[in-house]
């Protein structure tokens, strides 16, 4: 079955051609206003030691024999493997990884016998498990010597008895017997086919330390490069494949500090961001905000199976565990958060790196209140209201210490301190208040002021309907003298007309007088009748009014019924 494949696109070329460092390209990490925000990332890709020994295969296997148990070991001090056994060829290999092509390699060899041991890639694996067939690059150092050479297929010896390998010695299937450094194919043993594509000696310094191999794969040639200097190129078109180390009939073979770099995908892929109360990416918060980390890593083939989060605030450590930090806010200062991933076969992900600026918050003070006349918010009230204050006032960063009020009257200051003023229904008057606030900082606020008028109360309700009550009584009067009056002038004109017609001027303007006294007599027992209607709804003064206007509005009638009779004897004349 296809094993799952982690790199789906091949390694691009390395432009420079020294020793894998450290160094790390900057790129941007949001858009928009965030887009001069920026991350770094260690180009490099960390190989655990320790997880290579544990859950790589390890070729051919010890069931073919004796010869082929290396007694690798490993060391958590010193974080280095090493063979511990004599014995013919063996390595290890990532089974996940199997089509690796183009690529740079890092890591540190160091060999304190005279046999070889050194680094395999673009290997294959063919045939049975009873029956295993490899095809790879490799790279040897034994002694002062060292080859490069392609093993074009291998199977290994089911004896396993003799000290022998696809590449011994700079020899192409050679054992103890079969070999001279010299590049040559031995076929000495008829269980590999391959060429010896470069070979020659090397620094005798190097025997016995750790040194620094670099591997770097193009598409159609190999550089070797021992601490930084060009060992070799050779012509080797590109075979995709995995990788590991290997030693061949050495038991003091040391290895550890795997690294490759790639510019195109990588197996592993850190990346999170800092968020804030809103979910919003965030580089930078106020002492006391909500932050979160939310972790956006993702993965090829191997799944994650840990986390390493580092944490520096202003340049000093403060945490590193499995899980994001969580305190970022308690004090101000610069944070930088790093995470690095590992996967189930060792490999360990590039470095990511953000940073989060936490500042104190700014210190704001906001006066602010209203007048309450109860429950309700004037600027309005009377000398019989209650007016209190309902202070509304606001800050951040630095508390409110003190509270300082001032009152005006009418442009003239009443009333300073610390709590708010109480009488200002006391007296009629354009009151105004003035607030500002000081922080624990000492900082003073701006002031806030607000203005109230106070005035008489109104009239009272029954004084109101006292007055209301005159007037209706006075329209009333006028009312029924006006009735009463037309009601006596038309009578006293009919009786008048009737008897003139009848009698004499003479006899007319006598009884004339008489009717006129009688409806004098009338209109004032009418007068009096409706006095007495008035009375009952009014006052004696009122009474005593109605009785004159009732006299007027008789003699009046009577003059226009003398007028009218001596009109008419005019006539008849």
């Amino acid at each position: 079955m296809k094993k799952n494949k982690i790199l789906k696109a091949v390694f691009s070329a390395m432009l420079a051609v020294t020793v894998v460092s450290s160094s790390a390209v900057v790129f941007a990490t949001g858009t928009g206003e965030k887009s001069d925000k920026t991350v770094s990332v260690d180009e490099t890709v960390n190989i655990e030691t320790k997880t290579i020994f544990d859950s790589w295969v390890n070729y051919p296997n010890a069931s073919f024999g004796y010869g082929y148990n290396a007694g690798w070991t490993y060391n958590s001090e010193e974080d280095y493997m090493n063979t511990t056994q004599n014995v013919g060829w063996t390595g290890f290999y990532n089974p996940d990884i199997d089509n690796l092509t183009t690529g740079k390699f890092s890591f540190k060899l160091k060999n304190l016998n005279f046999d070889p041991c050194g680094f395999t890639w673009g290997m294959k694996t063919g045939g049975t498990e009873e029956d295993p067939v490899y095809s790879f690059y490799a790279f040897e150092e034994c002694d002062y010597y060292w080859s490069i050479a392609y093993i074009s297929e291998w199977h290994p010896a089911k004896s396993g008895s003799s000290h022998q390998g696809p590449l011994y010695h700079g020899t192409i299937d050679a054992d103890d017997y079969c070999y001279d450094h010299t590049g040559k194919d031995a076929d000495c043993v008829g269980f590999a086919e391959g060429k010896v594509l470069a070979y020659g000696s090397r620094d005798t310094s190097l025997k016995e330390i750790f040194h620094d191999v670099t591997i770097d794969i193009q598409e159609d040639s190999v550089s070797v490069y021992i601490n930084g200097e060009l060992l070799s190129t050779v012509d080797a078109e590109v075979q995709a494949g995995s990788f590991g180390p290997f030693a061949t009939s050495n038991p003091q073979a040391y290895f550890k500090d795997l690294k490759m770099i790639s510019t195109n995908d990588v197996m592993l892929n850190p990346v999170f961001e800092y968020r804030n109360s809103a979910d919003e990416a965030v580089n930078e918060a106020y002492q006391g905000d909500e932050i979160t980390v939310a972790d956006l890593s993702t993965f090829e083939g191997s799944e994650i199976t840990d986390r390493y989060w580092t944490v520096t605030k202003d340049d000093e450590e403060i945490y590193t565990g499995s899980e994001p930090y969580t305190n970022y806010t308690d004090e101000t200062g610069t944070y930088v958060t790093t995470l690095r991933l590992k996967n189930a076969y060792g490999i360990t992900s590039d470095v990511y790196s953000n940073t989060l600026v936490v500042s104190k918050v700014p210190n704001v003070l906001t006066p602010v209140f209203t007048y309450m006349n109860g429950d309700n918010a004037v600027t309005e009230a009377t000398t019989d209201d209650t007016v209190t204050i309902n202070d509304e006032c606001s800050f951040s960063g630095s508390p409110i210490k003190e509270h300082l009020w001032t009152v005006t009257k009418d442009g003239e200051e009443i009333y300073t301190g610390s709590e708010p003023y109480a009488d200002y229904t006391s007296a009629v008057g354009e009151y105004v208040t003035s607030l500002v606030l000081t922080n624990e900082d000492g900082e003073t606020s701006e002031p806030y002021a607000l203005t109230l008028k106070v005035t008489e109360v109104e009239e009272s309700s029954e004084e109101s309907v006292e007055e209301s009550s005159e007037e209706s009584i006075e329209e009333s009067s006028e009312e029924s003298v006006e009735e009463s009056s037309e009601e006596s002038s038309e009578e006293s004109v009919e009786e008048s007309s009737e008897e003139s017609v009848e009698e004499s001027s003479e006899s007319s303007v006598e009884e004339s007088s008489v009717v006129s006294e009688i409806s004098v007599t009338s209109n004032t027992e009418s007068s009096v009748t409706t006095n007495n209607s008035v009375t009952n709804t009014g006052d004696n003064n009122s009474s005593a009014l109605f009785s004159v206007l009732a006299v007027i509005s008789a003699l009046t009638a009577a003059l226009v019924s003398v007028f009218a009779v001596q009109k008419k004897k005019q006539k008849n004349k």
